[in-house]
């Protein structure tokens, strides 16, 4: 009997406490009207803020960026052959070591030489790229169409050149893999 008098307060109390949080309504609420004024407000002050021009941007240079796209796309296709490359080249070079071909491996490191200069001109190439994207995101914010276009047709050229240069490694990886390749 006990439990069940204390069950029946309990429910009292909830029931009061609820009925007297509608009862009054809280200071300060809007009416949906209101707030739907105050959310158009805040959303031309963020047009006015300028936090639109990321969009603008895209709309702009959207051609130049899905041609961005395209070329990163090439060039993850080609970071995946020079790695599947690289990995032959170590079998080989092992396989190499073992027979003890000398003049295979003096002229594989003579190619790996080559491999080197063109790691350090893509090194080069992708500093520009990072600046002149840099430079694009800038001019994108400080509303320079004109600037903005010029620096994003720099990055597209910078990294057309990366996956040209990207192609070459892989011809004189191949040139390598020939070299160490050892017909039986």
């Amino acid at each position: 009997m006990k439990k069940l008098v204390s069950v029946a307060l309990m429910l009292c109390i909830f029931a009061v406490g609820v009925a007297s949080v509608y009862a009054n309504p809280v200071e300060g609420t809007a009416s949906l009207e209101e707030n739907m004024k105050m959310l158009n407000r805040e959303f031309d002050l963020k047009e006015l803020r300028g936090e639109s021009k990321r969009f603008t941007a895209m709309k702009e240079f959207q051609e130049e960026l899905q041609q961005l796209n395209k070329l990163k796309i090439e060039r993850l296709e080609l970071r995946i052959e020079v790695t599947e490359r690289q990995g032959t080249i170590l079998d080989l070079y092992i396989n190499a070591r073992d027979n003890e071909m000398q003049e295979e491996l003096k002229q594989a490191r003579e190619a790996r030489q080559e491999i080197k200069d063109i790691n350090s001109k893509l090194k080069e190439t992708r500093e520009a790229v990072k600046e002149d994207f840099k430079s694009f995101k800038e001019a994108v914010k400080n509303n320079e169409t004109d600037e903005a276009r010029e620096y994003i047709n720099n990055v597209i050229t910078n990294k057309t050149a990366i996956n040209n240069m990207m192609t070459e490694k892989i011809s004189v990886m191949d040139d390598i893999i020939e070299i160490l390749t050892v017909e039986i």
